[in-house]
């Protein structure tokens, strides 16, 4: 990153990292839907490194806390994308965990928030 903030500036550095990555940078778009849906090897590849990239930091997580009882998807991929949490939960089929699929419901959690606020 420091490399990157060298050569092109800090700006540049900060679009790129927050708006050219990730999915976008490898599949060309950075909606799981469109990726899915789309026969493009690009957009395969970009798929099969999230779902890796999701089990190996998934798998690290559980290594740290010893274990886990469940999994829970939630957000947009977690609650629409089945392929998705279907690879996931296979990649970690090994740990004796039952899956579950929570909305998120981020409207609700921040007019609590702004009641709280309010008083």
């Amino acid at each position: 990153v420091l490399t990157l903030v060298e050569r092109i500036g800090l700006e540049p550095t900060r679009t790129l990292l927050n708006q050219q990555s990730g999915l976008k940078a490898l599949g060309g778009t950075s909606d799981m839907r469109v990726l899915m849906e789309s026969p493009d090897p690009r957009a395969q590849f970009a798929i099969s490194h999230f779902c890796h990239w999701a089990i190996r930091h998934g798998g690290s997580l559980i290594a740290a806390m010893g274990g886990l009882d469940a999994i829970a998807f939630t957000g947009g991929i977690g609650e629409h994308a089945a392929p998705i949490r279907a690879r996931i939960t296979a990649g970690l089929s090994y740990l004796p965990a039952s899956v579950h699929v929570v909305p998120a419901a981020e409207e609700r959690q921040i007019a609590r928030d702004a009641m709280t606020l309010l008083g």
